[in-house]
């Protein structure tokens, strides 16, 4: 079973483009050359490890995570941002302790937002990531925009592999080229319709806002949530459908 949600063609709704060209797969992603080429090779040969990805809001690190799980055939459980106390990680860790549905098969761990995690919290998983209280066949994942708040002892038991956007402008613009030759028949370079450079620029300006106003809400400790700009049903609406992952994702409290 996928862990991405399943498109409801019968419903007669048009599929948003952003989610009909999300990456399912590693390979899939743009921009990301190091982190696929690292995460490839461990989907090949999976093990117990504990996993940072560090990078700026919208890079993809969530999907990353869940298209790795895709891959390894994972059972994910998914502590959510904020949601990462001493309670949660205790019963999560309690349940990767049980066989997964695969013979032989791997839980994964991930955390969201793991730099607002508790400090009790970062204790706690001290001893779940050595040796001697690891749950067997585990795959710890955190993910997180900075490693301010992360206390160096928690750094030092998990491998750190940085997101950023090198390179993304020039294989934005041959990504979008494609969706838009896929979506209207046209060719992209068409100078009629050529129009592709000017929506990746527009798509960087856009990530390069995004970027300054997350940055400015975590300098000033305001949540999301309450910074002025959505209320909470609004919050609730406009959850990414990538984090609605289905079935075999279990949630903490």
């Amino acid at each position: 079973m996928s862990l991405f949600p399943a498109p409801q063609f019968s419903l007669g709704f048009p599929q948003p483009l952003a989610e009909k060209y999300r990456p399912r797969r590693i390979v899939d992603f743009i921009g990301l050359d190091k982190p696929k080429r690292i995460l490839s090779g461990f989907a090949a040969s999976p093990k117990n490890a504990a996993l940072i990805f560090v990078g700026e809001s919208g890079l993809g690190k969530t999907t990353m995570a869940l298209a790795l799980a895709e891959e390894m055939e994972a059972e994910v459980h998914l502590i959510p941002s904020q949601k990462c106390t001493v309670e949660n990680v205790e019963d999560t860790i309690r349940q990767c302790w049980y066989a997964t549905r695969k013979v032989n098969g791997f839980h994964m761990v991930l955390a969201d937002e793991a730099h607002f995690m508790t400090d009790k919290a970062q204790l706690a998983l001290l001893s779940k990531l050595d040796a001697t209280g690891r749950p067997p066949q585990t795959v710890f994942i955190f993910t997180c925009n900075t490693l301010e708040g992360l206390q160096k002892p928690f750094r030092s038991r998990c491998i750190t592999i940085e997101f950023s956007n090198y390179a993304l402008r020039s294989e934005l613009a041959e990504f979008l080229a494609k969706v838009w030759e896929s979506e209207t028949g046209k060719p992209a370079n068409c100078p009629k319709h050529g129009l592709v450079e000017f929506f990746a620029d527009q798509c960087m300006e856009c990530y390069e806002d995004t970027k300054g106003e997350h940055y400015v809400q975590e300098r000033s400790g305001t949540p999301r949530a309450a910074s002025g700009l959505e209320n909470e049903e609004e919050t609730k609406s406009k959850v990414r459908p990538s984090r609605r992952i289905g079935a075999r994702v279990r949630r903490a409290p």
